[in-house]
């Protein structure tokens, strides 16, 4: 929650600024994992997130590895880049002094 305040209160700030574009870098999409109603009278926390976002007046959002990409589709009339983090990880990884691909089960 802490992270996700500081986010729409920079937005507000970039806003107040009269800053002509806001793009919001979030790699960490808060409520990503509650994309869907398991049961009745139970919100999707995550279009509620993206519909802050969006409310506070951000141009574009560009996002690190999203649970689903439905998403994407919470944002209405604006651009949402999901970028995939897989391959950046994976060469991390096998460049670690520790790593032994033997012993490793993907």
């Amino acid at each position: 929650n802490t992270a996700l305040m500081e986010l729409l209160l920079m937005i507000h700030t970039a806003k107040l600024s009269s800053a002509k574009r806001i793009t919001a870098i979030v790699p960490y999409f808060a409520y990503s994992r509650q994309d869907r109603k398991v049961q009745s009278r139970v919100p999707i926390s995550a279009s509620a997130v993206a519909q802050l976002i969006q409310a506070m007046g951000v141009d574009r959002v560009v996002t690190l590895d999203l649970h689903c990409g439905q998403i994407q589709g919470f944002f209405r009339n604006m651009p949402v880049d999901n970028l995939q983090m897989f391959t950046e990880f994976s060469k991390y990884i096998r460049s670690q002094s520790w790593f032994e691909p033997a012993k490793t089960v993907v």
